[in-house]
């Protein structure tokens, strides 16, 4: 057994939450409440625990010391400094699956304060599969120093006091060199006094001498780094035999930050209780407010003390109860209804509330009251008294802050991120959407902080945390959650998986170049990069822990491609985003540079005679030649590059129409068309837009017909009819692009003010063998005739084609049995 300190009472009790698997048993040892890591460990459901006595739990186990504990426990005080209020030793459980674990236990009493009764808590560690139980096998000759290499936390091997072996996290948790450590002993890395006041020395033999009683225990202890700097580790100990020889195992884990936390909550405990006790005796000095409102009167009075805590008047305090409301926080008249109700009843009533005093500061007040009845239970009289808990509150948020924030950065920790995670998971399935969860590390941040010092590595830190909190929104989660590592989640990024991906790149590579920049430590200018990885939820992962897991690992494998880079947990989206950017780039070089051309496509009739031209743009790279639409508008769709593209060609075609006009004889019915994106079309000034770009051209109106999609027919029907009427008004005649292939309905058909029917080329490529094709082609004639709309058939390659859409009725046609698209000289010498 052992004597368990204050500190390490709360300790214990912080595992409960922390993670560690834990178990609570009320004082008469019913187990009461049994966390998710336990549950986890053993696979046993809650309701199998919760209920039953904690005695059961060890009536089976070799070690009848917990029974021991227990029954001194329940025959002792407690308080008295001679009783043990805690007991370490091995278990061995069998889980709900059938394994055997073996686990090292603490149940400990935590004893009855301030009239609370006493509460018993079990923390667990699971022991089974370490060193010692590999390296026994007698069939195994391998060198346990490779076994201690392969585990993942520090380990060290002693025989004796002397160092056997060890791996290369304690090596770096004891920042020396993994070969000058073996055969030294493991005092010279210590602490000469420790922190419970026994010396390495004598604290190293009785672990040993009771590891030799086949006991196994887990300690704090403190070892000394080379520049005499203590630093808290907690060591898990137990003895092996190998080979004739007796050797003790130690796992071995940095608990300096926790322990730094400890204090920072201690000290916040500290100050609030200090703060409770100074409520206390202000309220014995008369610093409470009382005030009594008589209902049959409806009068009001107040105690002294009244104006100086309201910051008021004696004349501006409420003189009847119902101006009781003037003192309650707008946002808080919820909680005051309630406080109503009480009264009403005749109930005795409490609340908390906000006032805001007249300089604005805020003050969280505590009402509690009593309401007097008369001899018909009906209320007659009410008295409370307020107290001031603003210091209160603020302490209690502190302490959530410490809970829930990162002390240093102040963003967010590994629990609320965890937390806000699960629910953006959660809501991603559910509402069919897209979130991205950004990982990143700071290069070579340790070589800066060893060499400048933790002071500068955390100025760097805190400048990088505010850096994050410019790039990106309020409703995003920022958090730090290891040294130099930090993760964002964007809830929600809308669009298509492509678009997502792109946009999550955008967001990183603008990420990047923001951490990039120098930072000014002690006036002085260090560079510093980062390497940034990407995982998309819940396509890469359906819960929080796999999704920052994903995120992870595209971070290293940025990390792996040199540094200062980017990466996707996927293959796919890196080559889909990187391709997507650098197509955005041209884009830009491309509207700047005018390496845009317009080609344009006859619309001929049955005679082979033109009666207008649609414009379709090219792009001319500089280096990749000839690019066609379908690689390109997409994404200048999705980056909104296309209203300057589609101004552009609006602009070319008009002033190419006028050319046309001004130098050969066209038809009065000679028309170009222009196609025009929804992104385009959706901007309000398009109308006026379109209706100048006519102007200045100086052409007839009638003469440009612009071509609209399907798709835009159901984004806002009315505004779409609205702003198509206003085109018509201008003139401007209005087809639909690819009818059939979208959304049209008869309904939407009868309120457009449309020209033109354009018939997919889908449906007229196997009008000839397709039956279906044929069918669906001559009820798009019949449509446009009913609606009187002029049909034209796109795709038109062939003359059985042609003979087939002649003597069904259509006029008009379109495809390469006429023309290709060619340029505007081209098509000025063909048909001109």
């Amino acid at each position: 057994m052992q004597k368990m300190s204050d500190a390490n009472t709360a300790v214990a009790a912080l595992a409960f939450d922390a993670g560690q698997p834990s178990v609570i048993a009320d004082a008469t040892r019913k187990i009461i409440q049994v966390n998710p890591a336990f549950l986890k460990l053993t696979g046993f459901p809650a309701e199998m625990l919760t209920g039953s006595m904690l005695d059961e739990l060890y009536v089976e186990q070799e070690d009848i010391g917990f029974l021991d504990f227990l029954q001194c426990c329940s025959g002792g005080d407690s308080a008295s400094d001679e009783i043990v209020n805690s007991y370490t030793g091995k278990t061995l459980r069998d889980s709900w699956d059938g394994r055997h674990i073996e686990l090292v236990e603490t149940l400990a009493h935590l004893p009855s304060h301030q009239g609370e009764p006493g509460i018993y808590l079990i923390n667990c560690q699971e022991i089974g599969g370490l060193i010692p139980k590999i390296v026994v096998a007698p069939e195994s000759k391998k060198s346990f120093r490779q076994l201690i290499d392969s585990l993942p936390e520090a380990a060290v091997v002693l025989a004796g006091s002397d160092i056997e072996a060890c791996n290369e996290q304690f090596a770096r948790l004891s920042q020396r060199d993994k070969n000058e450590l073996v055969g030294l002993p493991i005092t010279e890395l210590s602490m000469v006094v420790q922190n419970d006041g026994l010396e390495a020395v004598e604290k190293l033999n009785r672990v040993l001498a009771a590891l030799e009683r086949g006991r196994i225990g887990t300690l704090e202890w403190l070892l000394r780094l080379p520049n005499g700097e203590p630093r808290e580790v907690e060591v898990s100990f137990s003895g092996f035999d190998y080979y004739g020889r007796r050797l003790t195992f130690a796992n071995v884990r940095d608990i300096t930050d926790r322990k730094r936390m400890e204090l920072e909550r201690q000290g916040l405990l500290d100050e609030l209780a200090h703060k409770e006790q100074m409520t206390r005796l202000a309220t014995k000095a008369g610093g409470i407010v009382i005030w009594e409102a008589d209902l049959l009167t409806d009068k009001m009075s107040w105690s002294d003390g009244a104006s100086q805590l309201f910051e008021l008047s004696d004349e501006a305090l409420p003189t009847n109860f119902n101006a009781l409301r003037t003192l309650v926080f707008e946002e808080d008249m919820a909680l005051l209804a309630t406080v109503l109700e009480n009264i009403s009843a005749g109930r005795a009533f409490e609340m908390e509330s906000r006032f805001q005093r007249p300089e604005g500061e805020m003050l969280w007040l505590r009402t509690q009251g009593q309401v007097e009845c008369d001899s018909n239970d009906r209320p007659v009289m009410v008295r409370a008294a307020v107290s001031n808990i603003t210091e209160y509150k603020n302490a209690q948020q502190e302490i959530s802050r410490l809970a829930y924030y990162d002390p240093l950065t102040k963003l967010a920790n590994r629990r609320l991120l965890l937390d806000r995670l699960h629910q953006y998971c959660a809501a991603s399935k559910r509402n069919n959407t897209s979130g991205v969860v950004f990982y990143l590390d700071l290069d070579r941040f340790k070589l800066l902080n060893d060499s400048l010092g933790h002071a500068s590595g955390d100025i760097l830190l805190i400048e990088v945390a505010q850096r994050l909190l410019e790039v990106f929104r309020t409703d995003d989660t920022v958090a730090r959650i290891g040294g130099d590592e930090f993760v964002v989640v964007v809830p929600i990024i809308a669009g298509s998986a492509h678009m997502v991906a792109h946009k999550a790149r955008v967001i990183a590579d603008k990420l990047r170049a923001t951490l990039a920049d120098d930072y000014i430590i002690n006036g002085l200018n260090y560079h510093m990069s980062s390497s940034i990885g990407l995982a998309v939820f819940p396509q890469d992962g359906d819960t929080a822990e796999k999704v920052i897991q994903n995120a992870d690992v595209a971070m290293y494998q940025a990390k792996d491609s040199g540094r200062n880079a980017v990466a996707f947990y996927r293959a796919e989206q890196q080559q889909d985003a990187d391709k997507r950017v650098l197509i955005e780039q041209d884009l830009r070089h491309a509207i700047k540079g005018k390496q845009f051309q317009l080609y344009y496509q006859s619309k001929v009739d049955s005679t082979g005679q033109p009666v207008g031209a649609e414009a379709l743009i090219r792009w001319q790279h500089a280096d990749k030649g000839m690019i066609p639409p379908t690689d390109f508008i997409g994404i200048a769709e999705e980056t909104g590059l296309i209203v300057d593209i589609g101004q552009w060609v609006l602009e070319t075609a008009c002033a190419q129409l006028k050319t046309w006009q001004d130098t050969v004889c066209l038809k009065p019915d000679f028309s170009v068309s222009v196609n025009i994106s929804p992104v385009q079309f959706r901007r309000k000034d398009f109308v006026f837009s379109v209706e100048d770009v006519i102007q200045r051209n100086n052409i007839a109106p009638g003469s440009i017909m612009l071509e609209i999609t399907e798709g835009m027919l159901i984004e806002d029907i009315d505004e779409t009819v609205e702003k198509l009427k206003q085109l018509k008004q201008l003139g401007v005649q209005i087809a639909i692009d690819d009818f059939g292939t979208g959304y049209s309905s008869l309904y939407y058909l009868k309120r457009l003010p449309l020209d033109e029917i354009k018939i997919d080329k889908t449906y007229v490529r196997n009008i000839i063998s397709d039956k279906d094709d044929a069918a669906i082609v001559k009820t798009i004639m019949d449509i446009a005739r009913h609606f009187s709309l002029s049909p034209v058939a796109e795709g038109v390659e062939n003359s059985d084609q042609a003979e087939f859409l002649h003597a069904i009725g259509c006029q008009i046609f379109q495809g390469f049995l006429y023309s290709r698209p060619v340029p505007a000289k081209e098509f000025a010498a063909k048909y001109f």
